[in-house]
């Protein structure tokens, strides 16, 4: 069986384009037993420019199994500070999928289906997530 642990570097962007941010912090660890990799991420940026669009988590140290059913639909949780959300979600959650190295934040709405959740310039966000490498 495969065993490892590490660190990885996570990087804030933005699903409509290049932004260019100050990070305060950038921390990410990983331990990976096996097919199952989980990701711990740490990341703040205090000043950003660039285009707006869906906000995202980019730089997994390792790449989700290319499996195309529903193993490959992969969500953590999160806490995030400072960061615009929509007024009436209930709760938010990141979400990654097959064969990629980064992933999406969404947020539940009220009586309605879930919403990409939208770049912001400065912001914070602590959170966990478990995906499967290629098998």
């Amino acid at each position: 069986d495969h065993y490892e642990e590490g660190l990885w570097t996570p990087l804030i962007q933005s699903a409509g384009g290049t932004v260019t941010q100050t990070y305060t912090t950038q921390n990410g660890w990983f331990v990976r037993i096996g097919r199952v990799i989980n990701l711990w991420y740490d990341v703040a940026w205090n000043s950003g420019s660039g285009t707006g669009g869906n906000l995202i988590l980019n730089g997994f140290p390792f790449t989700t199994s290319n499996d195309d059913d529903w193993k490959t639909q992969y969500t953590g949780t999160c806490m995030m500070d400072l960061i615009d959300i929509d007024g009436s979600a209930k709760n938010m959650v990141f979400h990654s999928w097959n064969d990629s190295t980064y992933g999406k934040f969404y947020a539940t709405l009220d009586d309605a289906s879930w919403s990409a959740t939208g770049w912001d310039s400065a912001g914070r966000i602590i959170g966990h997530i478990s995906v499967l490498a290629p098998g």
